[in-house]
């Protein structure tokens, strides 16, 4: 990797003063950015487990009326159930293989929940951790 030519540090006037007399330069921990468009230390995820949910039940339920068969894993239960489905005929449409899928997997969204959960805590320790520094060519 080269070396940078510049270095981009967004500081106030007082600021650069003072990492220029004092010859330092802070790397900043993204818990402390206010740009909406740095790295947030929040994740605000646009979603949540019941939508998440909702959104994987309606992709199945397509799956089983599409005209053609669906790419997936081959060896994946839902995936093979979707396939016997689909040589059945066993749903007359997407909202009775909604419903029966709802029933069928509704232990997902507490597990879809957890996940999230998860998810968010790692992002969490993560950014405590992580310090950014910008360079730019």
């Amino acid at each position: 990797m080269r070396t940078p030519e510049t270095l981009i540090k967004y500081a106030s006037t007082d600021t650069a003063k003072l990492i220029l007399s004092n010859q330092t330069l802070r790397w900043s921990s993204p818990e402390l950015f206010e740009d909406p468009w740095e790295l947030r230390a929040d994740p605000q995820l646009p979603f949540d487990h019941l939508s998440v949910n909702q959104a994987m039940l309606k992709t199945a339920s397509a799956m089983i009326f599409t005209r053609d068969l669906p790419s997936g894993d081959l060896n994946h239960p839902l995936y093979k159930a979707i396939r016997r489905w689909r040589t059945e005929d066993r749903f007359h449409d997407e909202s009775e293989a909604y419903g029966a899928l709802s029933e069928l997997l509704s232990a997902t969204a507490g597990t879809l929940e957890l996940k999230l959960r998860k998810l968010e805590c790692a992002w969490q320790k993560m950014i405590s951790s992580a310090r950014v520094l910008a360079m730019s060519d």
